[in-house]
C-alpha cells in the first residue's frame, strides 16, 4: 500500500495542486445550426465506416 500512496504523491501526479492556473477553456463561438450541421455530418460519417466496417 505505501508504494502505491508514493508513487501517487510523486512530483510527476500533482493530486490536486496543479503548478499552473486552471481555467476554463474558452468558449468556442459557432451557430447553433452549424454545429448542429457539423455534428449530423459526423454521425453520418460514423455510420458509414460502421457499415464497411461490417461489410
Amino acid at each position: 500500500m505505501g508504494t502505491l500512496r508514493s508513487t501517487f504523491s510523486s512530483p510527476h501526479y500533482p493530486a490536486a495542486r496543479p503548478s499552473h492556473k486552471v481555467t476554463s477553456p474558452p468558449r468556442i463561438r459557432t451557430p447553433e445550426s452549424g454545429s448542429d450541421e457539423a455534428i449530423k455530418s459526423i454521425l453520418e460519417q460514423a455510420k458509414r465506416e460502421l457499415q464497411v466496417q461490417k461489410a
